[in-house]
């Protein structure tokens, strides 16, 4: 499928990109930041598949700039990321091969000296070639939860939860992380209800 996204605000962008490049089958042709740029850009183009276009640009008026094709809108939200199907599977290097991890085998992703892992329910470890910021966008957050700078946990994996002091929480997850691991403090809220879904 390719998509073009007509944006003005380059932090929608890039979370934008990010996430239509995590599927893997979407080819994002152009990104243009203006109704004018745009209607150049598309009368000298192929028509792509889809469009993504934030609903009121800074200085255009979006609607009007269109009379065909079909245009689908796209309003960048918080929390928008809940409402996307996460990534069914990650490609890892396991040795001199390469194995495919179906993410509902996985129980968490956790950094350790720059590099990101995953952990399966089987106990296996494998390294990810993306950062935690682009693996937390891959997923489905009705499944894993950041619970810090450093860790993803599925909701699965959480085995127990003690209240920690400073107001953070500490989970047992199951297999066994080799440290203490915390549930940050400004993350505290947002976890205990997305546990409790």
């Amino acid at each position: 499928m390719t998509t073009v996204i007509i944006e003005d605000e380059n932090r929608a962008v890039k979370k934008l990109s990010r996430l239509l490049s995590a599927d893997g089958g979407i080819e994002i042709m152009a990104v243009l930041k203006s109704i004018p740029e745009s209607r150049e850009w598309l009368g000298t183009h192929p028509a792509p598949d889809l469009i993504f276009m934030d609903i009121k640009p800074a200085s255009d008026q979006s609607f009007e700039a269109f009379k065909d094709p079909l245009v689908f809108v796209f309003r960048p939200t918080a929390g928008m990321e809940d409402h996307i199907t996460g990534r069914t599977r990650f490609l890892v290097k396991s040795g001199k091969r390469m194995a495919s991890i179906e993410t509902s085998d996985i129980a968490y992703f956790y950094v350790d000296r720059r590099v990101i892992f995953l952990k399966t329910f089987d106990n296996k470890k494998f390294i990810v070639n993306y950062t935690l910021d682009a693996v937390d966008a891959m997923l489905d957050h009705r499944s894993f939860f950041r619970i810090n700078r450093a860790c993803m946990v599925a909701a699965k994996a959480v085995r127990d939860i003690v209240p920690f002091s400073g107001c953070r929480l500490s989970l047992c997850l199951n297999p066994s992380f080799n440290s203490n691991l915390l549930v940050s403090r400004e993350r505290v809220k947002a976890f205990k209800k997305w546990i409790g879904q």
